[in-house]
């Protein structure tokens, strides 16, 4: 399935509601990356919300729980805490969530369709949700992943953020041998990771991808990805 049909495919009577959209930096984003949030921010017909290391921790433990909110804690990365506070937010409200580092470039209305449970998108064979999930409310892969994101932080389960708190939680159920684990994912549409370009332009060489606090540094470095105090 392609996004034009997707959008083909949509009924005509789409509710008036604002669309639910959520982003996160931990604390305060640079420049370059505020410029990109407006391109969203600027996106009619959402309901548009900005997450902090604050107020993302007050909202999973208001509405998601103290396990969930220890457990976001714990993480030492902002990307392990995006990770977590967006399966938190896609759960608690439904909506979109989008990464910070993206540009708008146009077409986000044909990515939702109100007759599925949600969208995915795929590079080779692994879920790419490390950018963009749509989701409805209280669906049960968010509260899965919630969960696992919780099990994974207390164990310690790797160094590796994309295994503990990103799309390997997913990608593992999506790749599963077991037809009812696969069959979680036949009420969502899952497009490839090509769609999204159309809709979302990545930014890879922003300079704060450079710095000691990004993800990769920490796999590089092998410092820990959980806080130890």
């Amino acid at each position: 399935m392609s996004l034009s049909d997707l959008s083909e495919n949509k009924p005509s009577g789409r509710e008036d509601a604002p669309i639910n959209m959520f982003q996160f930096w931990d604390h305060n984003p640079p420049a370059e990356v505020v410029s990109l949030m407006s391109t969203w921010q600027a996106e009619p017909g959402v309901n548009y919300r900005l997450f902090n290391n604050e107020t993302a921790e007050d909202y999973i433990r208001e509405r998601i729980g103290l396990d969930a909110c220890m457990a976001y804690r714990a993480c030492n990365v902002g990307a392990m805490k995006a990770d977590f506070f967006r399966y938190c937010a896609l759960y608690e409200e439904g909506g979109v969530y989008i990464d910070a580092d993206t540009q708008n470039l146009g077409g986000l209305s044909t990515l939702y369709d109100p007759t599925s449970k949600g969208l995915f998108f795929v590079r080779n064979s692994k879920l790419a949700n490390d950018f963009m999930i749509i989701c409805r409310p209280h669906e049960y892969l968010m509260q899965y992943a919630i969960d696992k994101a919780i099990q994974n932080i207390n164990q310690k389960l790797s160094n590796n953020v994309w295994e503990v708190t990103g799309p390997g939680i997913l990608t593992a159920l999506y790749r599963s041998e077991d037809p009812e684990k696969v069959r979680l994912f036949e009420d969502y549409v899952i497009l490839p990771v090509t769609e999204i370009r159309k809709v979302v332009g990545f930014k890879w060489d922003l300079p704060y991808k450079q710095d000691a606090s990004h993800w990769v540094a920490y796999q590089t470095e092998q410092r820990s990805i959980f806080k130890t105090d």
